[in-house]
């Protein structure tokens, strides 16, 4: 895990570059931006930008992130990646003049290949490396939908035939044997940690099993948050409500409900939950960090180490512009917002995460039976769970 940044950035003079978060959106500095290095000092790289005017000063920036309950690592590095090449998910949005596109096998899911052919102005500008006549498909989910729409509104309409497609093969290419085991216990002295260190742990705890329940929120809870957080409601979250006497065990991979990955994911998860839509994330984001503004007395100091106010902390990671990504605290926050909890699967560790409204207010009473909101995290993206698998060996579960 290294918060979105690059562990190992290797930059040159001459180099193209992608820019990794959202600096000065009204300049144009924004996630995705490329550009070329003109420049490269030791607290900040110089880089002229495709789509603005003047050279600009990239200084480190800093993320936080939660390894695992109070253990959280702060990282500096700087916010950019090389972009000589770059994956189709990664440039959605972008348009350019010259583009060469590998749709070779390598392209695994529907519409990957229509997001990677559109990026250019004109066919001048698009050559292919390679193409696999199965990288074009169609969401065989959403030919289903077209013809029940058309049976039901526009019977005078032709149905489409529904392919069958075989599930594509991956190839294993190697086993990394460096890994060390998991580590169970680790002894810190945070007190020494400085400022300008580029990581810095804060804090440990030991995983340990609990007896948790999947019981996921129904079309009542949806309408009530919605109503909350001032979101309009849109149909209800497809998942399986579980209930107080069904354990939580791993996710059922078939039933993860996926959203965008545009940095947003945190947030567009949440709003699926919620609105039964991913389209509502930036109210999401804004409601949460209302809600911390206005109870910034219990995120401070404890949640939030090294911020005197809210408002720094907004100012500092960029939180309330679009792109950037969500944290555990954003958990946290609207874990109290609607007093249910979140429970994220960690697919790296293979164990639940527990954000629970009363880890931010001690007051509260604790509730394991009630109903609660579920995400998949991947490393570096969010999905939402729908349901979970029918298996007795429960996973570890940090509270």
């Amino acid at each position: 895990m290294t918060a979105g940044l690059e562990a190992k950035l290797s930059l040159a003079v001459g180099a193209r570059v992608m820019l990794r978060r959202n600096i000065d959106t009204k300049a144009g500095l924004v996630n995705g931006a490329i550009g070329t290095v003109l420049s490269i000092a030791a607290q900040h790289v110089t880089v002229q930008f495709d789509n603005v005017p003047a050279p600009c000063k990239i200084d480190k920036v800093r993320s936080r992130f939660m390894v695992m309950k109070n253990f959280y690592v702060y990282r500096r590095q700087f916010p950019l990646i090389l972009a000589y090449a770059i994956t189709i998910h990664k440039c959605q949005g972008l348009s350019l003049d010259c583009a060469i596109v590998d749709l070779s096998e390598e392209v695994f899911s529907d519409g990957m290949a229509y997001v990677a052919l559109s990026r250019v102005r004109s066919l001048d500008g698009l050559f292919l490396t390679a193409f696999d006549p199965q990288s074009i498909s169609v969401s065989v989910s959403s030919l289903g939908e077209v013809n029940r729409l058309r049976k039901t509104h526009r019977p005078d309409l032709p149905l489409y035939d529904i392919p069958h497609i075989s599930k594509r093969k991956r190839k294993l290419t190697g086993v990394d044997k460096t890994v060390s085991p998991s580590v169970k216990k680790v002894k810190v002295n945070p007190s020494s940690a400085r400022d300008n260190e580029d990581c810095v742990i804060t804090g440990t705890e030991t995983p340990a099993a609990s007896p948790f329940n999947f019981h996921s929120v129904d079309v009542q809870w949806q309408q009530s948050a919605c109503q909350e957080l001032g979101l309009q409601y849109c149909t209800q979250t497809p998942v399986r409500p579980g209930g107080p006497a069904v354990p939580l065990t791993r996710p059922d991979m078939r039933s993860v409900r996926r959203v965008q990955g545009d940095g947003n994911c945190l947030f567009r998860a949440f709003s699926y939950i919620l609105t039964g839509s991913a389209d509502q994330h930036i109210g999401v984001r804004h409601a949460i960090l209302d809600h911390m503004t206005n109870n910034a007395q219990y995120f401070l100091g404890h949640h939030l180490v090294g911020y005197d106010s809210i408002q720094s902390y907004i100012a500092s990671t960029g939180m309330d512009q679009d792109g950037t990504w969500g944290t555990d605290i954003e958990m946290l926050s609207l874990a109290h917002l609607l007093q249910t909890p979140v429970f994220s699967y960690s697919q790296q560790h293979g164990q639940w995460q527990r954000y629970s409204p009363h880890d931010v207010d001690r007051q509260l009473m604790d509730d394991i039976h009630q109903r609660s909101m579920y995400l998949l995290h991947t490393g570096n993206h969010f999905n939402v769970v729908g349901s979970i698998r029918k298996s007795l060996k429960k996973p570890h579960v940090l509270i």
